[in-house]
């Protein structure tokens, strides 16, 4: 079986459409708390927040209270009576972090979320498709969403919000040096290149707007099976580690130990070997053979050497 979840596939949508699409996910700008008596409640007049643990449709400090106690209830045993009688709202939020793993880091994140230090980040869109009959394009986009005491935030955003993503394969063939020499970063640019144990890069997202981050690259067709990982930056919490697929033995990508600088946030990466956020299964989905890429009217990044791997 496929070691993470597949990604899901749109096109890149207007800015009109992630506005709307984002204040559907968050719920009210303004949370009011349904009734303890109602809860877990199905908030159909305001919406859910994100991060709605306790159901009563607002994140705030009381999901955190409720994640931790049930956690400290169920011992890591999903299975539990306790937690299988959460709806499924619920459960999404005991993993926010989406690695398919509820845990203390979970709560976290979502205590970091809630004091502003982090974001919530979700509708993680992957696109690899054969642009106007000569290269092919893969467009990776993500939305973060800033929530707490049940107030929406102005949506995350530069120079306080930063988004990264690690890109990673074993089955494309040097696949740092299609990325560094033969490729065109349409948005977004090479943050960092893995050393000769690893196959990758971390590449650091543009920003469109509405909390809305995303990197487009145009190449000749050579991707096959990337695995995306993701990583937030901000001025309050500095940089987050790798957010990544489940956590089990069957790790697909190897440890690495790299130097990040995001718009002066800096930190070194020491991930040990994990498997991706999501998989971008390529094969067949853009296979052409197109004539050399020349960067006329688009400038190719700079990219910069990393540290040495552990």
């Amino acid at each position: 079986p496929s070691p993470s979840p597949s990604p899901s596939v749109s096109s890149m949508e207007s800015m009109v459409n992630v506005r709307d699409r984002v204040r559907r996910a968050t719920g009210a700008s303004t949370c009011v708390p349904c009734p303890a008596n109602e809860r877990p409640c199905a908030c159909e007049m305001q919406g859910r927040q994100l991060g709605d643990a306790n159901g009563d449709c607002c994140f705030d400090a009381n999901d955190v209270t409720f994640v931790r106690g049930v956690l400290n209830e169920i011992r890591g045993d999903v299975n539990h009576a306790t937690f299988q009688a959460l709806t499924t709202p619920q459960k999404e939020a005991f993993d926010i972090d989406k690695n398919g793993s509820p845990d203390t880091q979970d709560a976290y994140l979502l205590l970091q979320i809630t004091t502003f230090v982090f974001n919530f980040f979700s509708d993680i869109n992957v696109t690899y498709s054969q642009d106007e009959g000569r290269f092919c394009q893969l467009n990776i986009s993500v939305t973060l969403t800033s929530i707490g005491a049940g107030q929406v935030q102005d949506p995350p955003a530069p120079p306080r919000s930063f988004v990264a993503f690690d890109l990673e394969s074993i089955a494309t063939a040097d696949l740092r040096s299609i990325f560094t020499s033969d490729a065109i970063f349409i948005k977004g640019a090479i943050l960092s290149e893995k050393t000769a144990m690893q196959n990758g890069i971390i590449a650091l997202a543009g920003y469109d707007g509405e909390g809305r981050y995303s990197l487009v690259i145009q190449e000749n067709g050579h991707l096959n099976d990337v695995g995306v990982s993701l990583l937030q930056a901000t001025s309050a919490g500095g940089v987050k580690p790798l957010f990544t697929g489940p956590r089990d033995s069957n790790a697909l990508f190897p440890a690495f130990n790299i130097d990040v600088d995001i718009e002066g946030i800096a930190r070194t990466l020491d991930q040990v070997s994990y498997s991706p956020l999501s998989l971008i299964n390529t094969v067949g989905i853009c296979d052409i053979v197109v004539p050399t890429i020349t960067t006329t009217d688009v400038n190719r990044p700079t990219s910069t050497s990393s540290s040495t791997s552990s």
